[in-house]
């Protein structure tokens, strides 16, 4: 299983709520050692893309098998898998020196 990102200078475990206010910051100090990194976003990018593969690909396969879908049981699906996709978010940034 996928674990939460460390420091790359100490190795401190950042705590999940941690992880998701650093999101969307730049730059970020190290609570542990006071030393500097940057967060990478790219695999979480790539996950929010594969989710919505995959909630275009559930779509695909309810309307084509499920002859009376109903645009809330579409809609509801596709809100599943995209909250899903944001709540395993932290597992994949990762934080790298600067």
């Amino acid at each position: 299983m996928k674990s939460l990102p460390v420091c790359p200078h100490c190795s401190t475990v950042f705590r999940y709520r941690d992880i998701r206010k650093l999101f969307f910051a730049k730059g970020c100090i190290c609570y542990g050692c006071r030393e500097q990194f940057r967060v990478s976003r790219k695999k979480v990018y790539l996950l929010f893309l594969a989710s919505a593969l995959i909630a275009a690909a559930l779509d695909a396969v309810e309307l084509f098998f499920m002859k009376k879908t109903s645009f809330a049981f579409l809609m509801s699906t596709n809100i599943a898998v995209l909250l899903t996709a944001v709540i395993i978010s932290p597992y994949f940034i990762e934080f790298k020196k600067q």
